[in-house]
C-alpha cells in the first residue's frame, strides 16, 4: 500500500497546484497578450529581445497578485474540494536601456504558487487500495512553488531587430501536510508533515523583430528545469512520514516552452496583441499531453494618462487519460477573460490594475465516474517607474 500511495500522490501533485503561469505581472493580467511588449520592463520575461526598445534608462517595476482558488472533484455522488486564497503573490523587475543594448534582472513565481486543502477526503485517497479493505479517509494540504532569478541582456541591431538571452536559477518548494485513516488500522494511520526543496537552472533565448513601424513579432524559447528534490523536513507518524518523504525527495521537472507573439498598432491608436505558447508536457511523463494556448488582446489609450485594455485566451490541458491520472489540481481547459487599465499617475509612474477569470470546462472520467470543475479569480496590481 505504502508504493501505491507514493505513486498516485506524485502523479496527484505533479501538476503543482498552479493557478501560477504567464500571469506574471498585473500589466499582463489586463491583457493576456504581452509576446511583444517593449513599453515596461516586465517585458523582461514575456519579450526579453525587447527590451533594447525600450526607453533609455532605468526602469523598476514590482507587482503584488491575489488569487482565490477552488478546485474539487465528484466522486459517486460525493464532492470534495478544497477552496483557498492566496492574498500575496509578488513579482519584481529591474533593468537598464542604453540605447542599443539592455541589461535586467528579474523575479517570479512561473510555476506553483497555489496550494490546495481537502479537509474531508479526495480522488487520492479513494484510488488506494488498503490492505485490509476498509476505506481511507483523512485531509490533505499541499503547496507548491518555482521561485525564479534571472539575469541577462539583449542587443539591437538597426532599430528593427533584437536578440535577447538571459540565464535562470530556480528555487523550488514543496509541502505536504496528511492525515491518514484506514479502517482496517493499516500502519499509514497518522499525521505528517513534510517539506522538500531543490534549486534547478535554465535560460531563455528570444528575437524580436520590427519589420515596419506599426507591426511587430517575437518568438521566445524557454528551456527546461530540473530539481532534486531534498528533504527539508520531516515530523509526525514515523510510517506516513516515510511514505510521503519518498515523494517528497523525487525529481520534477519544467518543460520547454515556445512562445509567438505579434502585434498591430491601428493608426487611431488602437494596439491588438496576439500571443502563442507551447508547452512540452509530454516529454515529462507519459500520462501527460503537449498543451498550448492562444490569446488576443485590444489595449488603447483614452487620454495621455490612462489606457484601457481587455484580453481573452483559450489553454488546453495537459493530461491525456483522467481515468488513469488523478489530478488534486485538475489542468482544465479553459477560456480566460481579462481586464485592467493603467494610469500614470505623474512622470513616468504608472499603476497598473488587472483581473482575470478563467472559465474552466469540467471533464469527466469514462461512466462519468469522476467529474473535476474548477474556480479561479485573480486580481493584481502594479507600479512601474523609469528614470
Amino acid at each position: 500500500m505504502k508504493k501505491i500511495l507514493v505513486l498516485v500522490i506524485s502523479l496527484a501533485m505533479l501538476s503543482g497546484f498552479a493557478f501560477a503561469g504567464d500571469n506574471q505581472s498585473a500589466r499582463y493580467m489586463r491583457m493576456l497578450s504581452r509576446g511583444t511588449a517593449t513599453d515596461t520592463i516586465d517585458a523582461a520575461y514575456f519579450n526579453p529581445a525587447g527590451t533594447a526598445f525600450l526607453e533609455k534608462g532605468f526602469h523598476i517595476q514590482a507587482d503584488v497578485q491575489s488569487v482565490y482558488l477552488d478546485y474539487s472533484h465528484e466522486v459517486g455522488g460525493t464532492t470534495y474540494e478544497s477552496k483557498k486564497f492566496i492574498p500575496f503573490v509578488p513579482a519584481a523587475y529591474l533593468g537598464y536601456n542604453a540605447g542599443d543594448w539592455a541589461a535586467f534582472f528579474s523575479y517570479n513565481i512561473p510555476e506553483g504558487g497555489g496550494s490546495i486543502n481537502y479537509e474531508d477526503g479526495n480522488i487520492v485517497f479513494l484510488s488506494v487500495p488498503p490492505a485490509g479493505g476498509g476505506p481511507i479517509v483523512g485531509s490533505l494540504e499541499a503547496g507548491q512553488a518555482v521561485h525564479q532569478f534571472s539575469i541577462g541582456g539583449s542587443y539591437k541591431f538597426l532599430d528593427m531587430i533584437s536578440v535577447a538571452a538571459l540565464g535562470t536559477m530556480s528555487y523550488a518548494t514543496e509541502s505536504l501536510d496528511a492525515t491518514i485513516t484506514s479502517s482496517n488500522g493499516d500502519a499509514l494511520n497518522g499525521t505528517a508533515v513534510v517539506k522538500s526543496a531543490g534549486t534547478g537552472f535554465g535560460g531563455t533565448f528570444g528575437v524580436y523583430a520590427r519589420p515596419i513601424d506599426g507591426f511587430d513579432v517575437s518568438v521566445t524559447v524557454v528551456t527546461s528545469q530540473k530539481f532534486d528534490m531534498e528533504i527539508s523536513e520531516s515530523s509526525g507518524t514515523a510510517a506516513t512520514a516515510a511514505a510521503m518523504e519518498t515523494f517528497a525527495s523525487t525529481e520534477t521537472e519544467i518543460p520547454w516552452k515556445i512562445k509567438a507573439g505579434v502585434s498591430y498598432t491601428f493608426p487611431f491608436g488602437l494596439v491588438v496583441p496576439i500571443d502563442f505558447k507551447y508547452n512540452m508536457y509530454k516529454s515529462l511523463d507519459d500520462a501527460l499531453i503537449d498543451s498550448w494556448s492562444s490569446s488576443i488582446a485590444f489595449r488603447y489609450w483614452v487620454n495621455e494618462d490612462l489606457e484601457v485594455s481587455f484580453g481573452t485566451s483559450y489553454s488546453t490541458d495537459n493530461v491525456e487519460d483522467v481515468d488513469s491520472y488523478y489530478p488534486l489540481d485538475p489542468e482544465l481547459t479553459s477560456l480566460t477573460l481579462a481586464a485592467g487599465f493603467g494610469w500614470e499617475v505623474i512622470d513616468n509612474l504608472m499603476v497598473d490594475v488587472g483581473c482575470l477569470y478563467p472559465v474552466y470546462f469540467s471533464e469527466e472520467t469514462t461512466g462519468g465516474t469522476v467529474k473535476y470543475e474548477k474556480t479561479v479569480v485573480d486580481a493584481a496590481i502594479g507600479l512601474t517607474y523609469q528614470f
